[in-house]
């Protein structure tokens, strides 16, 4: 239209931006503006709201604040759609007290909120760990009789489950009936928090009777409650299901399975969740191996201890103090005090704060083996290192 020099009114540069928006081309609406107003025309409400929309769609928050700001400065009627977007923008970013600012900014303007805007600033408080102010706003949405939605609850409990209120997240799941498996999710998340794993089974049954799906979160969370309550038979029962399900299982579902074998002295069952890993493609991480080689040193069984360690010094995982202590340990155990101060040499090579585990086993796999300037050499290290 442009290069034919048909003259561009608001609506038609209106219609542009609101194409671009739909498109996530944000950058080729900023142009749009930019052209706007060398052409002199007025930009509007639709405009600015288009633009911002555009901006938040794309994840550029700062965009959209500035353009929320210059349509302050024209002095352009903000409307719902640019509250919601600039709320949502924030939101995205964390940022709980400019989304809470925005949202008390649209009852000054009056500008009705409804359920779309209480759900983007109960979300931004939620990122932001404000549990508090997104249940609070859950509650002014009843009092000012906006409509709840699936959103609206699974916000609330994810609020819940941050700020550890595992009670009320229960109580939000069953005010209303259209919670979805999110909302699930973030219940029975409370529940692992507070240690309830009793709870959580009784969620996921009732999950399963709404004929609801549990996915990979919703199964770790299972599998991390009842082995956190060292009920691994139920932990391998829930772990045996996902894969018959054929849900997928990530490292968390493995690392939790291992945990609650090792808790319930299932150390074989733990070592062979441990090597499935490999067999299913996930790749072992820390806790993994931390996991699996702490397992295996309290239950006598040096020698894997040991080969695991081996087999993360090869590995992409990031070795961490607790991974050396129970090394360490397993050197005590088998009589190798060589390794064992060999390990301790690295500890103190890597920059790693060394504890009175690090020492006590050290010492005492160097006393064990007769080498007792060694082990005086290390409690005189010990005493000066204040440990």
């Amino acid at each position: 239209i442009a290069q034919r020099k048909v003259k561009l009114d608001k609506i038609t540069f209106n219609a542009a931006i609101s194409a671009c928006e739909k498109g996530g081309e944000w950058q080729k609406a900023m142009q749009l503006l930019m052209e706007m107003q060398q052409s002199r025309v007025e930009e509007g409400t639709i405009t600015f709201s288009a633009l911002i929309s555009a901006c938040e769609k794309a994840g550029e928050w700062e965009k959209a604040l500035l353009t929320f700001c210059l349509m302050a400065q024209r002095m352009v009627e903000s409307n719902r759609i640019a509250f919601d977007s600039v709320i949502s923008a924030c939101g995205n970013c964390s940022m709980w007290e400019k989304a809470s600012k925005f949202f008390g900014m649209m009852s000054q303007s009056r500008v009705q909120s409804n359920t779309a805007t209480f759900n983007a600033t109960a979300s931004a408080c939620a990122k932001g760990g404000k549990w508090e102010e997104a249940l609070q706003l859950f509650r002014l949405m009843a009092q000012r009789k906006v409509e709840c939605d699936t959103i609206s609850r699974s916000t609330a409990i994810t609020a819940c489950e941050k700020g550890g209120a595992w009670e009320k997240a229960l109580n939000l799941l069953h005010t209303r009936n259209g919670v979805d498996t999110i909302a699930f999710n973030g219940v029975i998340s409370a529940c692992v928090r507070a240690g309830v794993w009793e709870i959580t089974l009784l969620i996921l049954e009732e999950m399963e009777q709404k004929m609801m799906q549990p996915n990979t979160i919703t199964l770790n969370a299972a599998i991390s409650a009842c082995a956190n309550g060292c009920e691994w038979t139920k932990a391998l029962h829930l772990f045996t299901t996902m894969a018959q399900r054929k849900v997928e299982l990530d490292t968390i579902t493995f690392n939790a399975a291992v945990i609650g074998c090792g808790k319930g002295g299932a150390w074989e069952r733990a070592w062979q969740i441990f090597f499935k890993m490999a067999q299913n493609t996930v790749e072992s991480s820390t806790i993994s191996f931390n996991a699996a080689i702490s397992i295996h040193d309290k239950s006598g069984e040096w020698e894997k201890a040991l080969q695991l360690f081996s087999m993360m010094a090869h590995s992409m995982a990031e070795m961490h103090r607790i991974t050396y202590n129970a090394a360490i340990s397993a050197c005590e155990k088998s009589g190798e005090w060589a390794r064992a101060m060999h390990l301790h040499t690295a500890m103190t090579q890597r920059g790693m704060e060394l504890d009175t585990i690090t020492f006590n086993a050290t010492i005492s796999a160097c006393e064990k083996a007769g080498e007792w300037e060694h082990a005086l050499q290390l409690l005189s290290t010990m005493e000066h290192c204040n440990v």
